[in-house]
């Protein structure tokens, strides 16, 4: 009987660690996936306008809708673990670095978790 008990204990333990590894893909996939939607808008949008409407700092149409869809993923309000976007020159003078950084934090985590992609957007 003590053999079984700790075999259901293990049995419990190994479900509740897929479970959770499960979990954290799935909000990862999200967060990359949000951050790549992003930098997809901005490659179509107009070039010249990209800081006014994307950068953090500046709090455009483009960056406010990136925080509203981020506030989806648990752990990010309006004040805490939002986006962060910013714009840089890029290897030529017609062209942008972009840094974009989604994190989230699930409920029990000790510190939030961060996805993020870099491109380089031309005229």
């Amino acid at each position: 009987m003590l053999i079984f008990a700790v075999a259901a204990a293990g049995v419990v333990s190994l479900v509740a660690s897929a479970v959770r590894a499960g979990t954290d893909a799935d909000l990862r996939s999200a967060a990359t996936a949000l951050a790549a939607a992003t930098l997809g808008r901005m490659a179509t949008d107009d070039f010249a306008t990209l800081a006014e409407r994307y950068e953090a700092s500046r709090d455009g149409a483009g960056y406010r809708a990136l925080a509203t869809r981020a506030r989806l993923l648990p752990g990010v309000t309006t004040s805490v673990n939002l986006p962060s976007l910013s714009i840089t020159d890029g290897p030529s003078i017609s062209s942008r670095r972009v840094d974009v950084v989604v994190s989230w934090q699930p409920p029990g985590a000790a510190r939030p978790h961060r996805a993020s992609m870099t491109t380089v957007i031309a005229r």
